[in-house]
């Protein structure tokens, strides 16, 4: 199966503009829409992604947002991997709550007085 992945972002924004990817079929050229937002990341959110899931996954009682970062930096490090900084990573997480994994406020030691708090699905 010959497939070409297009991803489509408006140059201008207009009312009711959005981005979309697509995946066309060369064979018998069936178009399929499919999730913009996976398939427009960059190659260090895909593989921070990965990480950050496979480490919640791991912790199915959940994890603390600082145990997570120290991990997946130790991981990251470990397999010689570039992962996006942590203000992407912040962003990234936010993006994929409710998808990947949920993100819950817990009262800790953060500035404050609540941290994020991880689970799996």
């Amino acid at each position: 199966m010959y497939n070409i992945i297009l991803t489509l972002e408006p140059q201008k924004r207009r009312d009711k503009t959005n981005s979309y990817a697509f995946s066309i079929d060369v064979k018998n050229f069936k178009i399929e829409i499919l999730d913009y937002e996976l398939y427009s990341m960059s190659q260090k959110e895909l593989m921070t992604l990965s990480y950050v899931c496979e480490i919640i996954n791991e912790n199915p009682s959940g994890i603390a947002q600082s145990k997570l970062t120290r991990r997946l930096q130790k991981i990251a490090r470990e397999d010689y991997v570039e992962i996006v900084g942590l203000n992407a990573l912040w962003n990234l997480l936010k993006k994929n709550n409710n998808n990947k994994f949920i993100i819950e406020k817990i009262r800790g030691q953060g500035r404050s007085g609540y941290t994020n708090f991880y689970k799996p699905l």
